[in-house]
């Protein structure tokens, strides 16, 4: 049997979502609780501790990008650079492009996305501390999810990712031990720095690209 390459695809594409910017879906334009924050305040210093090691005019690839808001904030620190986001949900997607209408924004799940140019930084902020429903075939345990996402991350970025991470003990949430983080990239040889953000609960694993 041979494969006609240059077929067709006749496979029929999937609609967008489009979520309507009614009163009834406000609070997914503007509730940092959609996007797993308690409120805007912790929102911004989340974004601002992550993007500690990120300079102007470096691009970034924004994993789990949620509604994008980082993209916005980005924009409102003056730091001018090129950024993309990768969202498995479509109806968060749908939000980013009209809350940022000049955003790049694509829908996928960024552990099997394939098709992203390499750009500088990578930044996933606490997606691993959310229960995963679609990729639990890559990996064996939640540490293991890690190292996966790691090294895809690192297949699209020039200088490093930026983690987020929760060391919490709540329904709902995975927790990452941060001795167990240190020990696992220490097993993996990975070059990097693990900071605690502003608060206990948060921290910054940074894994830089080695060349």
């Amino acid at each position: 049997m041979k494969f006609n390459l240059f077929r067709k695809n006749t496979k029929k594409k999937k609609p967008d979502i489009h979520v309507e910017p009614i009163k009834e879906n406000e609070y997914l334009f503007v509730d940092p609780g959609v996007v797993g924050y308690p409120d805007e305040e912790s929102q911004r210093e989340m974004y601002k501790y992550i993007c500690r090691y990120i300079n102007p005019g470096e691009s970034v690839i924004d994993f789990g990008a949620g509604r994008g808001d980082l993209y916005a904030y980005l924009l409102e620190q003056d730091i001018q650079t090129k950024y993309v986001g990768v969202e498995v949900s479509d109806i968060l997607v749908s939000v980013s492009k009209q809350k940022y209408p000049d955003i790049d924004m694509r829908l996928g799940n960024y552990l099997e996305y394939k098709f992203l140019p390499k750009y500088d930084w990578g930044v996933n902020i606490f997606t691993l501390s959310k229960e995963d429903i679609f990729s639990k075939h890559l990996y064996s345990d939640d540490m293991d999810r890690l190292r996966v996402t790691i090294d895809s991350h690192l297949q699209h970025v020039e200088y490093g990712v930026c983690i987020g991470l929760l060391d919490i003990d709540e329904e709902d949430y995975i927790s990452y031990n941060p001795i167990d983080v240190i020990d696992m990239c220490e097993k993996q040889g990975y070059l990097y720095i693990l900071d605690k953000a502003f608060t206990n609960e948060i921290f910054n694993l940074v894994i830089f690209k080695q060349i």
